[in-house]
């Protein structure tokens, strides 16, 4: 199997916890040769236009359609990137691995401005089926050349902050960096379970909000009980998941940077430029995702719903605050590298 088609598995596995409800199987078939034989004599317009129905064949139809049809193609903005122009220099990632994110990229990136649930958004901003060969060789080029760009910022960082280390010479841990914490949440974001994800980033999120936006939440102890855990073993897998960052981002090399996809990247890119952007809205953003993906989800949501009306009920004095009155105030570098620190246990 190749690792294309162990990313398509992935992603069907992601569709299957995301709509749990549908009874529909065969829309999680694997990927087998039968379904590619259909596609061998598919002019590329109809292909497309397979892939655009957005129904059981569609995955079927753009794995074809990258790794046969237009692979070539492909092929060639890839030398262009790396070899032919120079601009960027690649170590770690083969051609497979970048296709491999490319077909996440068309199949589930899309715009902030469209549903969480949008598919293949990209394919269908292309105006004319005709030349969606060349349409195809410019957007995988800028794909290209965005995903490398980030990785070496953050490759670069990595190795300043290195050099750091061996000047010090002390054997200790050194602060952190912007750099540690796009590549954590980014890495962890893209790899571990919902649950893990959901109990991190509450963690995190509680304490870089502060006590007063997180009135609308709910306690770990009911969350606890919502997900069928003992309180005592909730708190202990949240200790672990920090420490597992912790241990991470120790282990943090050129080589694991580069196994962020273009999705985790994006991520990273807007954690690490910090300045222009508000770091809590991303935190809020990560923890409603991973909440949502839930099997809990609609028991969470209508305990915070209820939370939520009681505290409206309530009568609020002059000088409190309410969630919404809170002005987000965004932290200095410093302040969310402290934070961080805290959170995992960084030096200890």
């Amino acid at each position: 199997m190749t690792r294309i088609e162990s990313i398509v598995k992935k992603v069907n596995a992601n569709e299957r916890q995301l709509h749990y409800s549908d009874n529909n199987a065969d829309r999680y078939q694997k990927i087998t040769d039968t379904h590619m034989e259909e596609y061998k004599s598919m002019p590329l317009p109809k292909l497309l236009e397979l892939i655009l129905k957005k129904d059981n064949d569609s995955q079927r139809a753009l794995y074809y359609l990258l790794t046969i049809s237009i692979r070539d193609e492909l092929h060639q903005a890839f030398q262009k990137v790396f070899f032919t122009d120079g601009q960027f220099s690649n170590s770690f990632k083969t051609f497979e691995d970048y296709l491999s994110d490319f077909f996440i990229f068309l199949f589930l990136h899309h715009p902030k401005s469209q549903p969480d649930d949008t598919r293949f958004y990209h394919l269908t901003t292309i105006g004319d089926p005709l030349k969606l060969k060349s349409w195809m060789f410019r957007t995988f080029r800028n794909f290209l050349q965005d995903e490398q760009e980030i990785l070496s910022k953050l490759q670069e960082a990595l190795k300043q902050y290195q050099q750091q280390l061996v000047a010090a010479g002390s054997g200790e841990d050194l602060g952190l960096t912007m750099m540690h914490i796009a590549f954590a949440l980014a890495q962890f974001n893209q790899n571990e379970t919902e649950l893990d994800r959901y109990i991190f980033f509450r963690k995190i999120y509680r304490e870089y909000a502060g006590p007063n936006r997180w009135k609308e939440e709910l306690e770990d102890r009911e969350v606890a009980d919502i997900l069928g855990m003992q309180y005592n073993a909730y708190r202990t897998r949240s200790s672990r998941l920090a420490t597992k960052v912790k241990n991470e981002i120790r282990n943090i090399t050129d080589a694991k940077i580069a196994t962020l996809d273009k999705s985790a990247l994006d991520l990273a890119k807007r954690i690490y430029n910090v300045s222009e952007t508000n770091l809590e809205d991303i935190l809020k953003s990560l923890l409603d995702t991973a909440e949502k993906e839930l099997l809990q989800y609609a028991e969470i949501h209508r305990r915070k719903l209820q939370k939520a009306s009681t505290l409206a009920r309530q009568v609020v004095k002059e000088d409190d605050y309410t969630l919404n009155q809170i002005v987000k105030i965004p932290r200095s570098e410093s302040s969310i590298i402290s934070i961080f620190e805290k959170i995992i246990g960084w030096g200890k």
